[in-house]
Formats: C-alpha cells, sequence, structure tokens
C-alpha cells in the first residue's frame, strides 16, 4: 500500500512539473528539441520535460526602457508585436534598440518614431514614444 501512495505521489509531482500556466497579459516562446514549436497564450498548457523549454516570457503590455547616456535619461516605450522576431532576430533587442537610439540622436537631435519603426521593424518592437531629458 506504501508503495502504491509513493508511486502516485511521484506521478503526481512530474504531472504538476509538466503544467505551465500562462497569465492573461503574456505569451511564452516554447521549443522543442531546439527548435520553435509554439506560442503558448493564456491557458494552462502541459509540456513535456527535456523536450519542450520554455525559451522566453514576453509581456503583452506596454513597456519602458529607461537609460541614461551622456547624463540624459532616455524613456522608450514599446510594445512587442511579432513575438517570434522578438524571440529569434537579435539576442538582445532591447540592447539593440538602445543603441540604436543613441547613434541616431548623436547624428540629429530630433528622433522620428515613426522612421525609427520601420528601422526596426525586423527586431518585432513598435517604439511609441521617445522621451529624452
Amino acid at each position: 500500500m506504501k508503495i502504491i501512495i509513493v508511486y502516485l505521489l511521484i506521478i503526481l509531482m512530474i504531472i504538476t512539473l509538466c503544467l505551465k500556466a500562462v497569465g492573461k497579459k503574456e505569451v511564452f516562446i516554447v521549443e522543442r528539441c531546439g527548435k520553435f514549436y509554439k506560442e503558448l497564450s493564456y491557458g494552462l498548457y502541459f509540456l513535456f520535460p527535456l523536450i519542450d523549454k520554455i525559451v522566453k516570457k514576453i509581456p503583452l503590455t506596454e513597456e519602458i526602457l529607461k537609460f541614461r547616456y551622456n547624463n540624459k535619461l532616455y524613456k522608450v516605450g514599446y510594445s512587442i508585436i511579432d513575438n517570434k522576431k522578438y524571440t529569434y532576430a537579435t539576442k538582445k533587442p532591447l540592447k539593440k534598440i538602445k543603441k540604436y537610439i543613441i547613434d541616431k540622436y548623436q547624428h540629429n537631435n530630433n528622433i522620428d518614431v515613426y522612421n525609427f519603426n520601420e528601422a526596426i521593424e525586423y527586431i518585432g518592437i513598435k517604439l511609441i514614444d521617445i522621451e529624452i531629458t
């Protein structure tokens, strides 16, 4: 009888480790055997351990990137519009955007968000606002 209880506890523990809950305001990118498998939106999912891996958890809300450069504070409002591009286009997409903003701002003191969005479309991010103080 004790052995059956132990087996049931082990099975229950394995099942709970395989279940993943995704919140309303996020998306999970899942790879199976190292390749893109699917995007998980709101709900409860069963993933196979050692086969499926959550690569990135992406917020669906607008985010703010803050950084300082040359004694100026940059506040960049952005949202992620393409989850797959955001995950796989570059290793550090926010660092890439930060560098691009700094490069553009050094050449002219005004950044046009529309033109900037066209330039970074391949990353899967859309800028909403850039504030420099």
